[in-house]
């Protein structure tokens, strides 16, 4: 796994995003957070969260965004994501007297370019989760994550 790259300022915008489990892709243009959802078991859904950031030197030729992924039950209501803290909020789920499902995650670099994902050395990988993120990037995500990593270069207007 390669290791975390130290270049430039990395940049987490503020950001919001109602979930909408029924969707299977919930991402924008110079979007900082994304939501995933696929079928789950007992008619669910399950959720995978995306925390984006990158380098924001518009000198660097760096094609990586770097993703904190985590999974989320389909009680979410909503994620609000601002310089180091995400904020959840979720329905209350009768079915769910122990509260939400345990959430696994992955700590992930994606080339824009080439759509390569690997896990960050010494960060937490889980390799379902690892699995899933390659299986959502997409020539779609790609051009997103592309679009986000200029603006946050400042490279290109919002």
């Amino acid at each position: 796994m390669p290791k975390a790259k130290k270049r430039g300022k990395t940049t987490v915008r503020g950001h919001y995003l109602r979930a909408r489990p029924w969707v299977d892709k919930q991402l924008g243009e110079d979007s900082s957070i994304a939501l995933f959802w696929r079928d789950g078991p007992e008619q669910s859904r399950q959720g995978m969260l995306w925390v984006l950031s990158c380098c924001a030197d518009p000198k660097c030729s760096c094609k990586e965004m770097f993703a904190q992924v985590m999974t989320v039950p389909d009680s979410l209501a909503s994620i609000r994501a601002t310089e180091g803290k995400i904020e959840t909020s979720f329905i209350p789920d009768p079915k769910e007297l122990a509260g939400p499902a345990a959430s696994r995650h992955a700590s992930v670099e994606i080339n824009v370019e080439t759509g390569v994902v690997r896990g960050i050395e010494g960060k937490p990988v889980d390799h379902d989760v690892l699995e899933w993120i390659k299986d959502v990037v997409d020539p779609q995500v790609l051009k997103i994550l592309r679009a986000s990593m200029l603006v946050a270069k400042g490279l290109a207007a919002r």
